[in-house]
């Protein structure tokens, strides 16, 4: 589930709409308070990573999200997590803690920036703003990351990540918009869609 953790990772800049004024830490708490007042955000992403690229869709809806990608789609309803594995077709059913959260959802990461990374504006082409934060920990899976926005539309455009175990990735947002609160049911696994798919109760 690593790359599912490194996408939340990345994807929870979506809400970075403000203008890039000030110091980094009032541009990601407006980031925050963005990402939580907006009734739905979706997005569709390209992801390179070891020299395999792959492409996907997330969207969030408060605490609520579902992702898909070449292999895995997953749905959050804000208490069980559904992981759907294509090649296997099996479904994994868990209820997250706390800590397994805050490496699949973006709202608990968004919100742990003070106390876990240090963050600066750092130099951009004209036309753009970028945000870079290091890790205060080596024992965070991600070391450092650079978020590009656009200064237009403020909104990010491409997000650098490199980890502890030394893998660099780069994530390029094709688009990312803002729309009406989902039903519940969309964030949920529905078994009738996927005959013959095996499920695995870890609750």
């Amino acid at each position: 589930m690593k790359r599912t953790f490194l996408l939340s990772f990345a994807l929870s800049f979506i809400a970075i709409s403000a203008m890039a004024t000030g110091n980094a830490f009032e541009i990601l708490d407006r980031a925050a308070a963005k990402f939580t007042s907006s009734p739905s955000i979706s997005a569709a992403y390209n992801i390179t990573a070891s020299g395999n690229k792959f492409s996907g869709r997330i969207s969030f809806c408060g605490d609520r999200f579902s992702m898909t990608s070449p292999q895995i789609l997953t749905w959050y309803d804000g208490k069980t997590q559904w992981s759907f594995n294509k090649e296997d077709n099996e479904v994994t059913v868990t209820e997250p803690t706390p800590d397994e959260l805050s490496q699949i959802n973006p709202f608990v990461i968004i919100n742990s920036f003070r106390n876990d990374f240090d963050a600066k504006t750092m130099t951009a082409p004209k036309g753009f703003v970028k945000l870079q934060l290091k890790a205060k920990s080596p024992k965070n899976e991600v070391q450092s990351a650079v978020i590009t926005l656009n200064e237009k539309t403020t909104m990010p455009t491409q997000i650098q990540l490199d980890t502890k175990s030394k893998q660099q990735i780069t994530i390029i947002l094709n688009s990312v918009t803002t729309g009406p609160a989902y039903n519940i049911k969309a964030f949920q696994f529905y078994a009738p869609n996927y005959p013959g798919v095996k499920i695995v109760d870890l609750r």
